[in-house]
């Protein structure tokens, strides 16, 4: 069963992978993933905040989430007008989240676990401290 917050793509039903994200656009991408679709006030006001809800802000998670659209983990919904309220944009996740999480695990694995089984475990190690915390 697909998740309805996931926008299936229009067109060809083979996707390409969409490349690995940057933490920052990743809280991002997860935020929308998880409880989307949402417009850049939504997500400001979703996001730990680390210091006030200024312009900068606001124009910083507009750019992420632009930047999502390009790499394909989002569409950004039509707005209603050129300005003024009806102006909003929604955006909305394109990829599954499990897919996308479980593609950067692959890309963390692959670039942190060079002593191999060892590596891996103490991975698994760390996973476990976090799951009893």
């Amino acid at each position: 069963m697909s998740d309805p917050a996931v926008v299936e793509p229009s067109g060809s039903s083979q996707r390409q992978q969409p490349p690995f994200l940057p933490p920052s656009e990743w809280r991002i991408y997860s935020l929308l993933a998880r409880h989307g679709p949402l417009t850049v006030r939504q997500m400001l006001d979703a996001l730990p905040q680390d210091g006030s809800k200024g312009h900068h802000q606001y124009m910083t998670v507009r750019t992420l989430a632009l930047r999502l659209v390009e790499k394909g983990y989002l569409a950004e919904g039509p707005k209603g007008a050129a300005a003024g309220p009806s102006s909003v944009v929604v955006f909305s996740p394109l990829v599954p989240y499990d897919e996308a999480l479980d593609r950067h695990l692959d890309h963390f694995v692959a670039q942190y676990a060079l002593g191999g089984k060892s590596d891996i475990q103490a991975f698994r190690r760390a996973i476990e401290r976090h799951l009893n915390e």
